[in-house]
């Protein structure tokens, strides 16, 4: 994302899309995604779609010569009428 698009809410309403996609229509009831440890706006963009901190994975990448550690998020739908967190319109 461009410096110039950020706190715009455009990655937040991304996610909310693509979540609301695959459960409506693919029937997915779970979803995990990951983000550095050191990128807080990357995990608030997953606190706003309704996903959960599930862990904290200690340099569990090599990035740029260094391990990085890694949040772990996750949303479970308990069925196809749970519905998901609103979309930004």
């Amino acid at each position: 994302m461009g410096v110039e698009n950020r706190g715009k809410g455009l990655c937040t309403e991304a996610v909310l899309r693509l979540i609301q996609f695959a459960s409506e229509k693919l029937g997915i009831t779970r979803f995990t995604a990951l983000c550095l440890a050191r990128n807080p706006a990357s995990a608030r963009v997953m606190e706003k779609a309704g996903m959960k901190r599930e862990g904290y994975l200690v340099k569990y990448i090599f990035k740029n010569g260094q391990y990085e550690d890694l949040l772990l998020y996750g949303l479970v739908l308990q069925g196809r009428q749970e519905s998901v967190p609103p979309l930004i319109t």
